[in-house]
């Protein structure tokens, strides 16, 4: 089912059917670890716009429910977040926001009639790729486009660290994968380049780190960056086993944040 105004969804592969499980067991999570009943209302308003997103069948609701995801985060950062520092990391995140999803609106503009279908699977020129693929590696993160990460985990509710970790990050994945097809491979050293130095920096930034859920998000942006290259490399081998990282990065994330919030209130510290 395709529709010009999006109001059709569909589950177009078996890997957004995994990631559904995912989000279940995410808010199954929540609801063990979690007692205030506004973050409840917000994660499963987080739940529901995730859901719409990985079932979209038109591009502009793709990237609107891409953006949506964005608000029940930044409330939990904001409302619930116990530093003042919180403010300068809803900030970064609103930055990042702007600087990398903006630019999809333009090329929707320019090519509105490609973009009605769930996959692109039209070769498009480098600049518009790339263009394009910054809307989801801000949300990956990459490494140059990561320091929203560590700064929104250590400020947010150990609920929205869940959240953003085991879900947040699987949109740009998931909408990384939509677009991929149309990706010109003469180019794609340089996100090749890109994930191999975000592998290795993020590691060496691991081991300076001082706060737990910073640790916990500079590992994350290490698997998303070994994820990234895998997903480049879209013979159907790598292909499957990057999927399958992704969805393994989703449970495991969501379960070190966790253990991290249940640790901090008996040790006071992280």
């Amino acid at each position: 089912n395709v529709s010009w105004s999006g109001l059709f969804f569909i589950v177009d592969s078996g890997v957004f059917v995994l990631l559904i499980f995912m989000m279940m067991f995410i808010y199954g999570m929540v609801l063990i670890s979690e007692k205030n009943f506004s973050l409840l209302m917000l994660s499963g308003m987080l739940i529901t716009i995730c859901l719409f997103f990985f079932m979209a069948s038109n591009m502009l609701m793709l990237y609107m429910f891409f953006e949506l995801s964005m608000f029940p985060i930044l409330i939990m950062i904001l409302g619930y977040g116990s530093q003042i520092e919180k403010v300068n990391s809803s900030y970064y995140l609103l930055f990042y926001a702007a600087i990398c999803s903006f630019p999809f609106l333009f090329i929707y503009y320019k090519s509105s009639f490609m973009f009605t279908v769930c996959y692109f699977d039209f070769v498009m020129t480098w600049e518009m790729f790339f263009i394009l693929s910054l809307s989801f590696m801000m949300k990956f993160p990459v490494y140059f486009l990561h320091l929203w990460l560590p700064k929104a985990h250590v400020e947010a509710p150990t609920t929205a660290s869940m959240l953003l970790a085991g879900l947040l990050l699987k949109l740009g994945t998931a909408g990384y994968l939509r677009i991929l097809g149309s990706m010109n491979f003469v180019h794609s050293n340089f996100w090749i380049i890109v994930s191999l130095l975000g592998m290795v920096l993020a590691s060496f930034a691991c081991v300076f780190q001082s706060d737990a859920k910073s640790l916990a998000a500079y590992s994350s942006v290490t698997h998303m960056s070994f994820l990234l290259l895998s997903m480049i490399y879209i013979m159907m081998s790598s292909k499957i086993s990057g999927l399958m990282m992704m969805l393994a990065h989703g449970y495991t994330s969501t379960l070190m944040f966790y253990f991290i919030g249940e640790f901090y209130p008996t040790s006071s510290t992280r």
